[in-house]
C-alpha cells in the first residue's frame, strides 16, 4: 500500500489478524476452511479496503475400494485391489500390520497382492488438505483340508466279498477320495461327512484324500 498510517488485516468474522504501520509486509495465516480476508489501509483522509478470497482444497473422497476375492482365498494366491478416488495426490493400501502393499498416484487403478495369511486392507488417499481412509476390507484364507476321522465298520477278519462301511468327517475340503493301495479310486464324494460301502475282495489298505 502507499500513503497509509495504519494497515489492518481482518478475516471474514472481522477479527484483526495483523495491525501495523508498514506500507509493505507479509502475514502468514493458517487456513482450515474457505475464508475472505480484508485489508484496511487508513490515514487522515480515510480508509481504503481490498478483499481476497482463499478457498481450501477438500480432502480426498473415496468412491470405490474393493478386494476380489476376499473370502476363502487359497494360500499364496493373488487378490485384486481396485480403487477410484477424487482429489488425491497419492493413494496407499496397507495391510492389517500397517505394511504398505500398494502405492500409486493414479486416481483410479488396480493391483494384485499375494495372500500368505488372513489379513485386512485399508486405503488411504492423501492430498495437502489431509488423508481420507476407507473402512478395512477383511480377507480370509482357505486353509488346507483337515481330516477329523476316517474309520471302517470292520478292519479285521472281514469275509471276502462282503461290504465294509467307511465313515469320514473332514473340514475345508471340496471333495474326498478313497483309494486302495494301488492308487485306484474306489469312492468319491463331495460330502464333508459321509459313508461309503466298499466290497472287500482281499487284504487291502485304504487311504482318504
Amino acid at each position: 500500500v502507499s500513503g497509509a498510517d495504519t494497515v489492518v488485516l481482518k478475516n471474514a468474522a472481522g477479527t484483526e489478524l495483523s495491525t501495523g504501520a508498514m506500507n509493505a509486509g507479509t502475514f502468514e495465516a493458517t487456513v482450515t476452511e474457505d475464508e475472505t480476508y480484508t485489508l484496511e489501509a487508513t490515514n487522515a483522509a480515510g480508509t481504503t479496503t481490498d478483499t481476497l478470497a482463499v478457498t481450501v482444497a477438500p480432502a480426498p473422497t473415496i468412491t470405490t475400494f474393493a478386494v476380489t476375492p476376499s473370502v476363502d482365498v487359497p494360500l499364496n494366491s493373488d487378490v485384486t485391489i481396485e480403487w477410484d478416488v477424487t482429489g488425491a495426490d497419492t493413494i496407499v493400501v496397507k495391510d492389517s500390520a500397517g505394511a504398505e502393499v500398494v502405492t500409486s498416484t493414479m486416481a483410479a487403478g488396480s493391483d494384485t497382492v499375494a495372500i500368505a495369511a488372513g489379513t485386512s486392507f485399508t486405503l488411504e488417499a492423501t492430498n495437502p488438505s489431509g488423508t481420507t481412509s476407507s473402512s478395512p476390507i477383511a480377507v480370509t484364507v482357505l486353509g488346507l483340508p483337515s481330516i477329523t476321522s476316517f474309520t471302517a465298520s470292520a478292519t479285521a477278519d472281514v469275509v471276502a466279498g462282503t461290504d465294509v462301511t467307511f465313515l469320514w468327517v473332514v473340514a475345508d475340503a471340496t471333495g474326498v477320495e478313497i483309494k486302495d493301495s494301488s492308487g485306484a479310486t474306489v469312492e468319491t464324494s463331495a460330502m464333508l461327512t459321509g459313508t461309503a460301502d466298499i466290497t472287500i475282495a482281499a487284504d487291502e489298505t485304504y487311504t482318504l484324500t
